[in-house]
Order: C-alpha cells, then sequence, then structure tokens
C-alpha cells in the first residue's frame, strides 16, 4: 500500500459545497484528508511521496455513463470514416488501410463512423461504392449510430441477402428491385454473424487497448453494455472477473447487460445474475434495452412521420414488451436503462417505468433514459414527477443538429436535446458519450455541452443555446451523477475524506479558459484508487 501527498493544485471537489482544496493525503486507494497546502504538512512523515500539481486544476475522475468498452477497443484496429468529408475520401481512406494493414482478402474489412451529413453530396454509402474499394474483400461500414451498416457486393452474397430478405425489427433497402447494400437496425445481423468473432484472448486484449485509451483522458469509471450476446455474453463476464482478479482494471466497470426479449430478462433473475456482488472495480449492474434506433438513420421510432416521409422509424419493443422487462426488473430491484432517441420510444419509457413505480412504490428504483434527444413538454414533464435519470451524449449535438430540423421539423426540433430545462427540473443528468459512436474524450464532450457547437465551432451561436449547461453542471454530471447512477455516490464521484482517490489531472483551468477552447484541454495525469495509471 502506497501513500501519496499531492499539494499545491487547483482541485474541484464536487462536494455539495463545491469546495476547492489545495491538496490530498492519499492513503491506499483511499483519500485521508483533503485541505488546504498547511494543513496537509501534519501528514507528511507519513507519506511515502509527494507530488507538485504545480497549480494544475484537478477534478474527480470522469465516469462516462454510457460507452461500449469492447466494441471501442475494437474500433481501435477498424478503419475509422469519421473524419471523412466525401464518398471518394471513403474510399480512398479505405484502400490505404488496405494497403497499410496487409488486408487478407480472405479476411472481412470493418470499418465504422461515415456519416452522410458531412459528405458534400449528402447521400449515403451504397454498395456500389464498396465495390469500388473491392469486390473480392467482404466489406462492412457501420454508419456513425451504428445503426445502420454498408456492405458491398461480396458481404451480401456471403450473407445470403437478396431483394426479397426480410427481417423484424429491420430492413434491407431495395431501390428498383436491386439491393443498396444499406442494413438498418437488425437486419445489420445478418451480416454481423458471418464476420469471424474474436477469440476470448483477443477479447481481453481489446478491453485492456480501450482501457489504456480511456484512462488517458482522466477517465477512471464507465457503464458499459459488454454482456450483450452479440458481444460474447458470459464469456465477457468471465474475462472481467480475470482482469479484476489480476488488478488489471485501470478504469472501474459498471456494467448494463443488455436484454433483448422478456425471455432473456426472465433468464438474467432465474439464474441470480442480479445476485452478482463484484467489487469497486467492476459489479454488474442495470439491464440495458435498445429501444429505437437512430435520428440520423431515421430509425428512432416517432410518434409521427419524419419530415418529408410516411416513415416512423422503428421501435424494437412493444408497450407490453417493455413492460413485462421493466416490471420484472423493478420488483427485483434492478434499473433498467432504455435507448430512446425518437419521443414515440421515450414516451413508451416513461409509461412503462410509471407502471412499475406506481405497482411497487416501495421498492426505489433509479431508472433512466439513454439519449433522451427528441422529447415534448409532456416527456419533460413526467421525467421529472417520476425522477428518472437523463443519460446524455454532449457530443452528439455536434452531428444532430446539423439534421434535426430535417428530419422532425422545427417544432419538434425546439425538443431536442432539452438538457437546460431537464438540469433545472432537477431531473439528474448522467454524461456519456456512447463511444465508439463518438470520441470518449470527455473535454470535447463538455464543450459541446457547454457552447451547443459542433468541434468545428458551429453553428456560431450554438444549436438551441439557450440549453446548455455550465462547466459546473458538466462537471457534476460526469462525476458525481454518474455515480449516483450506479449506486456508488457515497464511494466515488467526489473527492472527500473516505472516498476512493479517482482524480484526473487536467493542462488547464477548465472552469476559466475560454469555452470555445475547452475541447483543446487534455489530461497530464490519472489516479484510479492512489494509482498513476496515467501520467503524461
Amino acid at each position: 500500500m502506497t501513500n501519496r501527498i499531492f499539494y499545491n493544485g487547483n482541485i474541484y471537489t464536487v462536494d455539495k459545497n463545491n469546495t476547492v482544496a489545495e491538496a490530498m493525503y492519499i492513503e491506499g486507494d483511499k483519500i485521508k484528508f483533503i485541505g488546504s497546502n498547511k494543513d496537509i504538512e501534519k501528514y507528511e512523515h507519513m507519506a511515502d511521496g509527494i507530488i507538485d500539481l504545480n497549480k494544475k486544476t484537478v477534478v474527480p475522475g470522469f465516469i462516462d455513463s454510457h460507452i461500449h468498452l469492447l466494441a471501442y477497443g475494437n474500433s481501435l484496429s477498424q478503419v475509422n470514416l469519421s473524419g471523412c468529408k466525401s464518398i471518394n475520401e471513403v474510399i480512398e481512406v479505405s484502400k490505404k488501410f488496405i494497403m497499410d494493414n496487409h488486408v487478407d482478402p480472405k479476411k472481412w474489412l470493418v470499418g465504422f463512423g461515415w456519416n452522410q451529413e458531412n459528405f458534400d453530396c449528402k447521400r449515403m454509402l451504397t454498395k456500389y461504392d464498396l465495390d469500388k474499394i473491392s469486390r473480392d474483400i467482404p466489406i462492412v461500414f457501420r454508419r456513425a449510430c451504428f445503426h445502420i451498416s454498408t456492405c458491398n457486393s461480396k458481404a451480401l452474397e456471403l450473407a445470403g441477402i437478396t431483394k426479397n430478405t426480410v427481417i423484424e425489427g429491420g430492413e434491407v433497402d431495395v431501390v428498383e428491385g436491386d439491393t443498396t447494400g444499406i442494413l438498418r437496425e437488425n437486419a445489420s445481423n445478418l451480416v454481423e454473424i458471418y464476420i469471424p468473432k474474436a477469440t476470448r484472448g483477443y477479447k481481453k486484449e481489446l478491453v485492456l487497448k480501450g482501457l489504456e485509451k480511456l484512462s488517458s483522458y482522466g477517465i477512471t469509471g464507465i457503464h458499459t453494455d459488454d454482456l450483450g450476446k452479440d458481444n460474447g455474453g458470459l464469456e465477457m463476464l468471465d474475462i472481467y472477473k480475470e482482469l479484476d482478479m489480476e488488478d488489471k482494471l485501470s478504469v472501474r466497470v459498471y456494467i448494463q447487460s443488455r436484454i433483448t426479449s422478456f425471455d432473456e430478462a426472465k433468464n438474467y433473475f432465474d439464474v441470480g445474475f442480479n445476485k452478482y456482488i463484484g467489487s469497486e472495480n467492476f459489479k454488474l449492474g442495470s439491464i440495458k434495452l435498445l429501444g429505437d434506433g437512430s435520428l440520423g438513420g431515421q430509425t428512432a421510432a416517432m410518434n409521427k412521420p419524419y419530415e418529408n416521409s410516411t416513415e416512423n422509424g422503428i421501435a424494437l419493443f412493444t408497450q407490453d414488451e417493455l413492460d413485462k422487462i421493466v416490471d420484472l426488473a423493478h420488483v427485483n430491484d434492478v434499473a433498467v436503462v432504455i435507448h430512446a432517441i425518437g419521443d414515440k420510444t421515450i414516451d413508451m419509457a416513461i409509461k412503462s417505468f410509471e407502471k412499475a413505480m406506481k405497482k411497487y412504490p416501495e421498492h426505489k428504483v433509479r431508472h433512466g433514459i439513454v439519449h433522451c434527444q427528441i422529447t415534448s413538454k409532456e416527456a419533460l414533464e413526467k421525467i421529472k414527477e417520476n425522477n428518472i435519470l437523463a443519460y446524455i451524449q454532449p457530443i452528439f449535438v455536434a452531428s444532430d443538429s446539423k439534421v434535426v430540423e430535417k428530419r422532425v421539423g422545427k417544432e419538434r426540433a425546439k425538443y431536442s436535446y432539452n438538457w437546460k430545462t431537464l438540469n433545472d427540473d432537477g431531473v439528474l443528468l448522467t454524461f456519456g458519450t456512447d463511444s465508439p459512436v463518438e470520441s470518449p474524450n470527455p473535454y470535447e464532450n463538455i464543450y459541446c455541452a457547454v457552447t451547443r457547437k459542433d468541434l468545428e465551432g458551429k453553428p456560431e451561436d450554438g444549436f438551441l443555446p439557450e440549453q446548455h449547461l455550465t462547466v459546473e453542471e458538466s462537471i457534476r454530471a460526469y462525476t458525481i451523477s454518474s455515480s449516483y447512477a450506479s449506486y456508488e455516490e457515497n464511494i466515488k464521484g467526489s473527492l472527500e475524506a473516505g472516498k476512493l482517490a479517482d482524480f484526473a489531472v487536467l493542462s488547464d483551468n477548465i472552469f476559466e479558459v475560454e469555452k470555445d477552447k475547452i475541447k483543446n484541454i487534455n489530461c497530464v495525469m490519472t489516479v484510479k484508487g492512489g494509482k498513476i495509471v496515467f501520467d503524461n
């Protein structure tokens, strides 16, 4: 056990009084004392090491409340298309990736991050575009939202997908009697099952690779849904247990178990996963339900059709199915977090939570809505009345602000990403990034929350600027509020005596730097449980 003093800092504690301290004495993995440089002197004789913070700003370690760790680790070795501004650039970047990485023609080429709204032509990738990259290598490129994939002809052939293919909860796009290569929602699974799955050992490597990168951002905790059956299910549980026993989790992992049906939910409780205690480094938590798709891909479920369309998106559960799963979880004291972007799915989630809370009022469960994007005045009020948590991803405003009015019209767009309204109404907000859908960089995320702009500074005044949050509100959402969502606010999320010593040392004072420069801040040191896990 190592005892350390960190002094001469600008330590933002996020305690109930927003106290700013100068020094901390860390005994083992917990904070023993926090206060002034003068007061810390009495602990010098007990310290194994003393570190001068050189007036740097310190905040509690960031806790990303919505991330996909295994997928993020995997994305670090896939074709990243997020920066592509044209379809030609997608083709050239992909060809270069094939050359630089000596891609075997017998293996699948997987990419992610493309967004047609960033292209000069504003159209989706099709199989005809991907065929220009290769007609021999099977290719699947996932859109930025991960709710739509585009495949080339070889991938469609191997998966047996034709113009007549039909799948529940998804769509295979067909134009003029031919497949376009665009697969929406569950249709993507028709191809995914043919992509060779990572071995157990490789999955472990991917997790470690992802954790190392997250630590470099000052992230000390995450909520991730890596126990879905498409990620290896129980095998991932064993991998996390193993990494915990080996003391290799540089980030604390809170699992949201992704479930796709009532039968899966029933099995979850029958087996007793909800009884797993875990440790301060790894534990099983809430149940995650994928309620609908994405706004950009027009698969988020809406009460009324999209603008200039007859389509309402795709709801992945019926109200009855959702009610049954939430009811079962609630009576077992397990929180449910529901991915809901469209107003229809948000309304469905609220109804399910309301029913369970009224039926079992003695059970105090912290349910939440993930994304919580296209709301309504009525929905916002009900979220407040029922103490439903809002898991938000401010970085989404960077891309969605460009398309929201096109997708849902001006009136409905007014109720998108209403963070300030929720916060001022007392709704607890937690910050996440949905990485690898977006970068896990917390400084870009906070910048978007505070400015409501994209990373290029547009629009100049911000999208619905009256809905911006302050830096202080954003830091709380990223730390103590995310801890509350996992029932851990008493052990982490703020820098106070008796709590875990998880914190990030920043390159600049995030509270004083110009708002437009917040996105340029870096982490210079990350400490998790008193151990320095990243030092730049």
